[in-house]
């Protein structure tokens, strides 16, 4: 894989939003870093548990989300926040005011994340970075009314020079934007999902440093 090509590719991306600055001093990514990719069901589990924590904070009903993800072996799949929220909400586990308002604000922002998941199996045509993620029906085509036993079968993750050209461009945005004091909100969850995908580490292990 040409990873100078894709950092140029990058570059292209960036300048298109009007962000230039110098980036030559940045590391470009090596056969290392995308040795190792989660398999397409990995996926698929993350998908359903951040869509599962996404219901419960826009207000269904807790227990039932939580006893699917039982039932299907998802609870697992939640991270921090999220299993919080979702313990919380169903009456397994207690919050703190300031720690509830905090794990409803992190799982708010993971639909950036879903969405960047589902772009990885082919549910999203594109990551735009001038728009936020989309409306459900991404993830409604992985799992027919929101239901994860009726997941579609044959999910398959994109070609790795994809998924690596989109990772490579992620951390070149988050640089650039951490650099212009711009809003990290967006690329730091889409950036985290890419991240995971080829990290042996648990979601909440990831670091983001650029």
């Amino acid at each position: 894989m040409d990873f100078q090509a894709l950092r140029a590719r990058s570059a292209i991306r960036l300048e298109r939003l009007g962000l230039d600055e110098d980036m030559s001093s940045l590391p470009v990514l090596s056969d290392g870093d995308v040795a190792s990719v989660r398999p397409a069901g990995d996926v698929v589990a993350r998908c359903h548990a951040i869509a599962a924590a996404l219901g419960v904070e826009q207000g269904a009903a807790a227990g039932e989300i939580l006893e699917e993800l039982r039932e299907h072996d998802l609870e697992r799949w939640l991270s921090g926040p999220e299993r919080d929220l979702v313990l919380a909400r169903a009456g397994d586990r207690d919050l703190d005011a300031a720690a509830a308002e905090q794990a409803e604000i992190d799982v708010s922002w993971r639909q950036e994340s879903l969405w960047a998941l589902l772009w990885t199996i082919g549910f999203v045509d594109e990551l735009r970075p001038d728009e936020p993620c989309g409306d459900e029906s991404a993830y409604e085509r992985l799992a027919p009314e929101m239901d994860p036993a009726q997941t579609v079968e044959g999910v398959e993750l994109r070609p790795v020079e994809q998924l690596a050209a989109e990772l490579d461009f992620h951390y070149c945005w988050h640089w650039q934007l951490r650099h212009a004091d711009g809003d990290e909100d967006v690329v730091r969850e889409r950036r985290l999902a890419l991240e995971w995908l080829f990290a042996g580490e648990d979601w909440e292990a990831i670091t983001l440093d650029t």
